[in-house]
């Protein structure tokens, strides 16, 4: 490491509070994300259940996908399932479904 604030691969090193600044945005994007897809104990139905609850009822199927982490080969069965169940939010789901 140099001594006169420069990185060996070119450009400033950050400073202490430019780093911790860094690590807490980290760490609320980890805590939004742990929010999104809910308690670990939930089924994967529940989850999307949640999630989709937690957003209005409607969202995209990538976003979906990301926040549940699941494969679509997962996720799609488990709309179809809950369309054909008629929850009350079946319409979001059909639609979500209907995108393929």
């Amino acid at each position: 490491m140099r001594l006169d604030g420069q990185s060996p691969y070119g450009g400033r090193i950050p400073s202490l509070e430019t780093l911790q600044l860094y690590l807490k945005v980290f760490r609320l994007r980890v805590e939004y994300i742990q929010e999104m897809r809910g308690p670990s104990s939930q089924s994967p139905r529940d989850r999307i259940l949640w999630i989709l609850d937690n957003n209005g009822g409607k969202m995209e199927r990538s976003r979906l996908r990301a926040a549940t982490g699941m494969r679509y080969a997962l996720l799609n069965p488990i709309l179809d399932e809950l369309v054909k169940e008629g929850t009350g939010l079946a319409e979001a789901i059909s639609f979500l479904s209907r995108i393929r």
